[in-house]
């Protein structure tokens, strides 16, 4: 069970997130690069955060909603870190479910030209919570019917056709299938903010792509 006091009441998350980091108290934080695996770069996952000092903290990550059967094939559920790779939840955390898709009302074209910075939610199965993927935007158009679609490329991945792009409907109201397995899935899309950009930039120089 997560421990008491988390992001989820009517305390602002950047008020408990500064109080973590100088080791009062614990909440839910979104954490850098999961494990700093190959396969989590460029991303944020939500975790509750404990101090446990010398600069030095534990992020137990959100569990999905039905238990693994297969405990062995362990998706890493806690690591220590340190606080460059923390980041205290992006807007109003009282109204965010990390198990829920999250999108963006329709939005105007000026703000998704390319290479605009965003995050896109992921989850490799449906009863996982969210991450979200730092990409940027390829490519917008309209359709025909009103859609917005918004193509995001992932640099870091660049290598890897099966991972290098993924398209994301605005406002989509039925979860997208990622193209080449049905488990996998894609949420919503949020724009980065310019001190976020800032964050990404410098975990791009310790990936070094």
């Amino acid at each position: 069970m997560p421990p008491e006091g988390g992001a989820f009441d009517d305390e602002p998350s950047y008020t408990k997130f500064q109080q973590v980091v100088k080791g009062q108290r614990t909440c839910l934080a979104e954490v850098f690069d999961k494990h700093m695996r190959d396969g989590f770069k460029m991303t944020v996952y939500d975790a509750f955060i404990f101090f446990r000092g010398f600069a030095v903290w534990n992020a137990l990550y959100l569990q999905p909603t039905i238990p693994r059967q297969d405990e062995s094939k362990c998706y890493f559920e806690a690591e220590l870190l340190g606080p460059d790779r923390l980041r205290h939840m992006s807007g109003d955390c009282r109204l965010y479910n990390p198990y829920e898709p999250h999108f963006l009302p329709m939005v105007p074209s000026r703000d998704l030209g390319s290479d605009v910075h965003v995050e896109i939610q992921y989850r490799f199965r449906e009863e996982d919570p969210y991450g979200w993927w730092k990409g940027l935007v390829q490519s917008y158009r309209v359709q025909p019917n009103g859609t917005q679609e918004v193509v995001v490329y992932f640099p870091q991945y660049k290598d890897n056709p099966k991972w290098a792009n993924e398209t994301v409907i605005l406002g989509q109201k039925n979860l997208k299938p990622m193209a080449f397995k049905k488990q996998q899935s894609v949420g919503g899309i949020r724009l980065c903010t310019a001190q976020q950009t800032v964050s990404w930039s410098k975990r791009q120089q310790i990936w070094q792509f």
